[in-house]
């Protein structure tokens, strides 16, 4: 075996050569990590046989310099490319060609959910942020933003949605019923018609109300509990004479006149430009 730099591992050391170096190791057990990290790496200096090889250890070291080779781990010498404070000389890291560093930023507002890449992908959300660079950007709607902004979806109003398409139609459906919650009756429809991304043009674009109501989504505050309301959307599902039914996203129906209706009509562009949310 060639000589080189290696480090014995920290575990497991009592299984000493000898019942002198046992005892030895007894004695210093409490601190053994902590002399073997000090110190490490050590210099193999002769290959005793049998699997054991004998060591350049430190003058007051309180191990013997033998030791079995399935105790022992080739040194690897630290990268200061890549940890440069760990060197006596810092420097910048070096990052691999093509490496893409995200800007941090800070969310400020939820505007669009977009299921145009799901279920490949993730569902994406286009947000308003505190960036100067970058006020507007996608995101991936991952666990942790879904347990701080479905709370804020209760309390502010359901946001917009685009990209459901007859090819994940299905996926989408599932989704929102086990991740969304809105079971059984789900809202299948892309509420955001516009072909601009919200924020993205000078003149707010026109909310256009349905021509027939049968199918339009509707938006409305319910009081939970004596101290909490929260949104709830539902899709107009019959309209007869002058009154419509409702079914909403937890299955729970109601009956309203078409007055009532005209004002429950969900408006993507007020969500969007007229209210100021959590």
């Amino acid at each position: 075996m060639d000589q080189g730099r290696i480090r014995p591992s920290v575990v497991n050391q009592e299984g000493m050569a000898s019942q002198e170096d046992q005892a030895c190791l007894a004695q210093h057990v409490a601190s053994s990590q902590e002399i073997w990290s000090r110190f490490s790496p050590f210099t193999i200096v002769e290959e005793l046989g049998t699997g054991a090889y004998r060591l350049e250890l430190p003058n007051n070291s309180p191990y013997s310099d033998r030791i079995n080779a399935d105790r022992l781990e080739k040194w690897v010498d630290s990268d200061f490319t890549v940890f440069p404070t760990h060197s006596g000389h810092p420097q910048h890291a070096l990052l691999p060609p093509h490496t893409q560093v995200e800007p941090v930023h800070h969310t400020i507002r939820y505007l669009l959910r977009d299921y145009s890449l799901f279920p490949a992908a993730s569902v994406r959300y286009w947000v308003q942020t505190d960036s100067v660079s970058t006020p507007f950007v996608w995101i991936d709607g991952t666990s942790y933003l879904l347990e701080e902004f479905l709370s804020l979806e209760g309390t502010n109003g359901c946001i917009p949605e685009t990209g459901i398409t007859q090819n994940n139609f299905q996926h989408v459906k599932q989704h929102k019923q086990e991740v969304y919650l809105q079971s059984p009756a789900p809202i299948m429809v892309n509420t955001w018609t516009s072909s601009h991304l919200p924020m993205q043009v000078r003149k707010r674009p026109r909310f256009k109300p349905p021509a027939d109501l049968p199918h339009a989504v509707v938006q409305d505050l319910f009081h939970v509990t004596d101290d909490k309301s929260e949104f709830y959307q539902g899709t107009v599902i019959q309209k007869h004479d002058k009154r419509c039914r409702v079914q909403w996203t937890d299955g729970y129906e109601s009956t309203h006149t078409v007055a009532e209706i005209q004002t429950m009509l969900y408006d993507p562009i007020s969500y969007i430009y007229d209210f100021n949310h959590a």
